[in-house]
């Protein structure tokens, strides 16, 4: 036996006293639903009261674990919505016939593991193994599937592993989950999923070059996996390696209210990644069709589009902020073991890049966000605007590299969309801090700008924008800005009683944005929003102001038939080119492709 095996199977009974195999998680009777109109079928009133139950306690993160999580929320449906009764297996396109009988909740004690449309079926994709397809044509805003994971695990289960900064980190730790619940039906679930059984794959093992104490740490990451897949009796190594597989390359992270300002800090505890029976089939697009949103560990499906019978369902398996960066990157932070031959990769082969080999892209990550929370409003809205200009250090330089790229990486950093956003968000809060509510709106509508022109259709990042927008119009006083948050009382009646006011202009993009993101109504938008408006540097009389609009506008908005086009809810901001980044700044464009 060679030594490196004979450490890591000595490690492993160590860890063995630690670790024990849970119970399988049977799932032959697991069940769902299939809708023709999902938004009408879920009960939503179940799921808010039982997020609202979770995290109401203090401190509720703490030591939570992805079961509490599934037990407080629950997927039900509405008795007085139509849907049709389906087995998990028959769904999937893995087994056949629909669920007779039984209670709510067979298979895993929780309820239905979905509901999905009737308009959508799973089909073979050229080239692509599965994809999901439109059976009829779609509106923008149509709910399309809302599905718990087979599997799933919470970022802070695993953060206290001694591999927890490995990159590959989240899917060793999801990997790891389902060896610990693996059972013949839950196996039976993911057959198809790719790669399929004889199919080639990439290795799960990473880069060796490394320091020690990195090397230390992916040894301990292997560990604790190979530990794991060993406690599954009866299972081939190569079928154990596919396994591992499937969860690198189908497990999706499910991040709640995760467009919103008040993500971090407020509802990070419920971040984590799953293995989903029927999301998995969704493929990736630069270019997508389908957008997502989680509460808690559920995830939705929504169009962001209008889609044409026979068409294809596509997600984007990056951040949406990345979408516009140039097509090398994206496809560095895609990271599949495919390439992407969407119609706007294909588009652009053999376009110039910007940034040539050498170059410094800023990357503005937590240590960055971090430091610049440190410093006073003042200093950080100079911070961040000096790093837009590309002045701050890339966290990609180092003392050893400095003296070798020398020219090469002297002169601004290229900063890439998503870095920048991030940035003018930094500076659009320390603004409203400071008072300078005026100012603060003008960088919200840049925000909006480059999430309008860049992102894709209806972008949640929109009606985040949109709400702060029409939060920060509220604190304006008619005569400019106010210079603090006790400044003076506004007149909430003067300006709910202009209909064509600059706030009520801003709800509305807020709202018709959020129809199509969620698929849900105004009451979807109130409850989700909720924190978002509390936590604003803004007046308490703001806030009111900003939620009489709210219902004012939800008032019309049940009277329309559809959303807004997203033409017209483009035009409803009324840009002014200037007020539109571009999607990456920093030196000259290069040919990156004959580098």
């Amino acid at each position: 036996m060679p030594p490196k095996a004979k450490r890591r199977l000595a490690g492993g009974r160590k860890a063995k006293k630690k670790q024990a195999r849970r119970s399988p998680l049977e799932l032959e009777r697991a069940f769902g639903y299939v809708s023709d109109d999902v938004s009408a079928s879920v009960d939503w009133n179940s799921l808010y009261s039982g997020f609202d139950e979770l995290t109401a306690p203090r401190l509720w993160g703490m030591g939570l674990t992805h079961g509490a999580v599934s037990a407080k929320l629950p997927l039900q449906v509405r008795a007085e919505a139509p849907a049709k009764k389906a087995q998990l297996s028959s769904v999937s396109g893995v087994g056949a016939g629909a669920a007779t009988g039984g209670g709510e909740g067979e298979g895993n004690g929780l309820g239905p593991w979905f509901v999905i449309s009737s308009k959508i079926k799973l089909k073979d994709a050229e080239g692509k193994g599965r994809g999901w397809f439109a059976e009829a044509p779609l509106p923008a805003g149509a709910l399309l599937l809302v599905e718990r994971p087979l599997v799933a695990v919470l970022d802070a289960q695993w953060r206290d592993k001694a591999w927890a900064d490995c990159d590959s980190a989240d899917t060793t730790a999801l990997g790891i989950e389902l060896a610990l619940v693996l059972s013949p039906s839950l196996r039976a679930l993911v057959t198809r999923h790719h790669p399929v059984e004889g199919a080639d794959f990439p290795s799960d093992d990473e880069d060796d070059e490394s320091d020690e104490e990195d090397t230390a740490k992916r040894e301990a990451m292997a560990d604790a996996r190979d530990l794991a897949w060993s406690m599954v009796d009866g299972l081939a190594a190569a079928e154990s390696a596919r396994l591992q597989a499937v969860v690198k390359l189908n497990s999706l992270g499910f991040y709640t209210h995760s467009e919103q300002l008040c993500h971090s800090g407020h509802f990070t505890p419920l971040t984590g990644s799953g293995l989903y029976a029927l999301a998995s089939g969704f493929n990736h697009s630069c270019e997508p069709s389908v957008s997502r949103f989680s509460i808690g560990d559920l995830t939705a499906f929504v169009t962001n589009r209008p889609v044409k019978a026979g068409q294809e369902l596509c997600i984007s398996y990056i951040e949406t902020e990345l979408l516009c960066a140039p097509r090398s990157l994206r496809s560095q932070s895609l990271n599949r073991d495919f390439t992407c031959s969407c119609t706007k990769c294909v588009a652009q082969q053999g376009q110039l890049e910007g940034g040539g080999s050498g170059r410094r892209f800023l990357n503005v990550d937590a240590t960055v966000q971090a430091e610049l929370a440190l410093l006073q409003p003042v200093e950080r809205v100079q911070a961040v605007d000096a790093a837009l200009r590309g002045e701050m250090a890339s966290d990609d330089d180092s003392e050893e590299d400095e003296e070798e790229e020398g020219a090469k990486s002297s002169g601004p950093a290229i900063v890439l969309g998503k870095d920048a956003q991030e940035l003018r968000a930094v500076k659009a809060l320390a603004l409203m801090q400071m008072g300078r509510r005026d100012d603060a709106l003008a960088v919200w509508r840049q925000l909006a700008g480059f999430a309008a022109r860049h992102l894709p259709p209806f972008d949640e990042a929109l009606a985040v924008y949109a709400t702060q927008a029409a939060l920060c119009a509220l604190s304006i006083q008619s005569g400019g800005s106010s210079s603090s948050s006790s400044s003076p009382k506004l007149a909430p009646k003067l300006l709910l009683g202009t209909a064509e006011s600059e706030a009520a202009r801003y709800v509305n993009c807020a709202m018709d944005a959020h129809r199509v993101i969620c698929g849900c109504d105004a009451k979807m938008f109130r409850w989700r929003y909720a924190k978002e408006v509390e936590i604003a540097e803004v007046p308490d009389d703001a806030k009111q102001a900003f939620w009489q609009l709210v219902d004012k506008v939800a008032a019309t908005a049940a009277s329309k038939t559809a959303p807004a086009a997203w033409a017209d809810a483009v035009e409803a901001w009324e840009f002014r080119e200037e007020e539109i980044p571009e999607a990456m700044t920093g030196p000259p464009m290069s040919d990156s492709s004959s580098a």
